[in-house]
Parts: structure tokens; C-alpha cells; sequence
């Protein structure tokens, strides 16, 4: 990699590394027969990350990075994923600024690469509309020790052309560790954000306001979202949770609960949701707790390379997840979904993986009657450089 040196101020030479950053992920499945709901999840193929970027080090503990996304939902644009500088000149203090995703919940915090299953709950879709979604312009500090870590951001719009700069949000995260031993590791935290001044509409008037929506936990094709308020004009919005989770050798398990509330007109509009699941890790190494970011890495290694002649097959781990969110309350019926998942993911090289997941779900997009059902397959190839 190409590498420049420069004279520090006590005479020392300190190198200013930068190094490519390379994320692909190409997604193919579909439904699993037919049970009458017209805008059930459809099938596609689709490049739900291409990511190409450069991470670079400075001198006195600077740190740049430069993304963009040349994937996607379909039907969304490509765009940048993150531009932001940051400092981390104390051991466990960082201070970030830019365009980038801020410190939110137990599972937005774990990064695409390291995702047992394809997408995130549909409840951590929801919460991160707020004020902690991609690209987000934000100032944020953050910090952690061996048993605690903590961040805190001030945010406004998303960066990139049809975003409203004007936004104005903040988030906190704050967890712990009250046991962590070799074998065991108990981890519990709350994830705050509020949004003081939410993005205008684009309808006459241009009014302040929400417009949440949420997917079946698969994005392959650009069909209807199956949970969706409508625009909702508000003067705020919050969301706050909960988050819990345990590792024990190979086994790990995690859950989150959060209640989402926005100030309207006439009164309150409270939605909520929650989601759990568990994975074991059947060969190579198990998942490492990560203190800067108060979250599990993937189960990979450099020693768990694919070498079947040495009795090597890399690194594979099974999981289950439910997930539930409710976006009915009063006048806003946003639907209600339910989903079971169940993955497998398989990372041959620390460089590769392919995963492979099954989902059974209900969604209603009017909050009464007989919710329709869905089944869906689908596979991933991740590359990750």
C-alpha cells in the first residue's frame, strides 16, 4: 500500500497509512410458494452492499474514512455511506465528525460484515429513522473501558442530494458488562435518540414530520414496504430501549425492546417492538466481544482457514431469531409484522462467507382481520477486503 512519512513535532517519523476498504454483498432469493397477499415479499437478485472506500491514519491519532455504496434496496441510489475524520489520540476516547452512522443499539452497532442474518430487526430499521440512519452529519464522542462503553452524538440530516439538511436529532448509548470471565460475558445497555426538529415533507406546505417504514427483513426487490405510517406531521420524535444479551463459549444470545413515540397535533403516537435471538458457533472460533463498540465481532479468524487436507473448514455458525414491531396506534395504522428467521453462515476465509436464511412471517397493513403469511428463501456471498 502506498505510504508517505512525515517529521513529527519530537522528531519521530510517523507513517500516514491509507489502505482500501472493500465491501460486497450480493443477495438472491424469493418467496416460498404463494399464500394470496398480492404484496408479499417478491423475489430478485440484488447487490445489497458494494462498498468501496479508503480508511486512512494521520500523525497525533487522526483517522479518516471516505465509503461509497454502489448497492442498496432496490430502487434506492447509489450515494455516499460515510466521509468523516476523527481523533483517538487517548487510549478509549474517540471524537468523530462528518457524514457516518452514529453509535445506536446492540444490533445497528454490529457491522454489516459480521450479520448472522441477511438484515437487521425491523425494529432497528425503524428506531434508526430517527436520528442515527446512514451518512447522518453528526459530531459525536465516545468512549469505553475493559466493562463499560459509551457514546453520545448530536446529528442533523443525511448527507447527499433530496435529504433535508435542517434536521436536527440527538442519540446516547450507554452499556456494561457486570460479568465477563473467559467462557462467560453478560452484557446490558440503553440506546436513547430523539429527533427536535424532523426532516419537512415534500407535500404542499412542506411540514415537519415522520414517514416510517419497514420491510420483511429481506430486501430483494423495490416492491411495497410491509409496514408504512404514511407521512405523519410531528413536531418531535423519540426512541428508547432496552438491550440485553449473554455468551457462553460457542453460544451467544441477544434481545432489544424499544417504544417509538411521536408528538403530533392533537397528542402522542406511541408504536413499539422488540426482537430476540441465539446462535451457536458449530466450527472454528467463537464470537469476540468488541469493547469499542459494545458489540460481537463475526466468528472468523486468520487460523480458521479452509484447508479440508488439514481438517479445516473454516468458521460456521447457526441462529434463530423472532422479531415483532407494531406500528398501529389510534388513527395511524402502519401494520403490525411478526417473523421467524432462522440463518446459517459459513465463512470459509476471514475474507469470504456465504449465508443462507429462511423466514416464515405475518403482516398486516391494516391492524385487524387474519394476517397474510409469507415464506421466503434466500442466500448471501459476502466479499470483504
Amino acid at each position: 500500500m502506498p505510504c508517505a512519512a512525515q517529521e513529527g513535532g519530537n522528531g519521530d517519523l510517523r507513517a500516514v497509512t491509507i489502505e482500501p476498504n472493500v465491501l460486497v454483498q450480493l443477495d438472491a432469493g424469493g418467496p416460498i410458494g404463494r399464500h394470496g397477499a398480492g404484496d408479499e415479499p417478491g423475489g430478485g437478485v440484488n447487490f445489497r452492499r458494494a462498498r468501496l472506500g479508503v480508511v486512512g491514519d494521520l500523525p497525533a491519532g487522526f483517522e479518516f474514512t471516505v465509503e461509497w455504496d454502489f448497492g442498496g434496496r432496490p430502487g434506492g441510489k447509489n450515494r455516499i455511506y460515510e466521509a468523516s475524520a476523527a481523533w483517538a489520540g487517548i487510549d478509549g476516547l474517540s471524537i468523530r465528525a462528518g457524514a457516518f452512522e452514529p453509535n445506536f443499539s446492540l444490533q445497528q452497532d454490529r457491522s454489516a460484515q459480521a450479520l448472522l442474518f441477511l438484515e437487521r430487526s425491523a425494529v432497528i430499521d425503524v428506531t434508526r429513522q430517527i436520528a442515527t440512519d446512514t451518512a447522518r452529519v453528526a459530531l459525536q464522542a465516545r468512549a469505553n473501558g475493559d466493562r463499560w462503553f459509551a457514546s453520545a452524538a448530536v446529528t442533523g440530516g443525511q448527507a447527499g442530494p433530496g435529504y433535508d439538511g435542517s434536521e436536527r436529532g440527538a442519540a446516547l448509548r450507554v452499556t456494561g458488562l457486570p460479568v465477563r470471565t473467559d467462557d462467560l460475558t453478560i452484557h446490558t445497555g440503553i440506546s436513547l435518540a430523539k429527533s427536535f426538529r424532523p426532516k419537512r415533507g415534500s407535500g404542499v406546505g412542506k411540514e415537519r414530520g415522520f414517514s416510517f417504514t419497514a420491510m420483511p427483513e429481506l430486501s430483494l426487490t423495490a416492491g411495497n414496504p410491509t409496514l408504512d405510517t404514511g407521512s405523519l406531521t410531528a413536531k418531535s420524535g423519540y426512541a428508547a430501549g432496552l438491550e440485553g444479551a449473554i455468551s457462553w463459549r460457542r453460544w451467544q444470545a441477544q434481545g432489544e425492546i424499544y417504544r417509538i413515540g411521536v408528538d403530533r397535533t392533537g397528542g402522542h403516537r406511541r408504536f413499539s417492538g422488540w426482537y430476540v435471538e441465539a446462535s451457536r458457533v458449530l466450527t472454528g472460533r467463537s464470537r469476540a466481544y468488541r469493547v469499542d463498540n459494545a458489540t460481537w465481532d463475526a466468528p472468523r479468524s486468520p487460523e480458521d482457514r479452509f484447508d479440508p487436507a488439514a481438517g479445516r473448514w473454516g468458521t460456521v455458525e447457526a441462529g434463530v431469531r423472532y422479531s415483532t414491531l407494531d406500528m398501529n396506534d389510534r388513527d395511524v395504522r402502519g401494520g403490525r409484522q411478526r417473523i421467524w428467521t432462522a440463518g446459517l453462515a459459513w465463512w470459509p476465509t476471514q475474507r469470504f462467507a456465504l449465508q443462507g436464511q429462511v423466514q416464515t412471517g405475518t403482516y398486516s397493513d391494516a391492524g385487524a382481520g387474519d394476517d397474510p403469511a409469507f415464506q421466503t428463501l434466500a442466500l448471501r456471498a459476502q466479499l470483504d477486503l
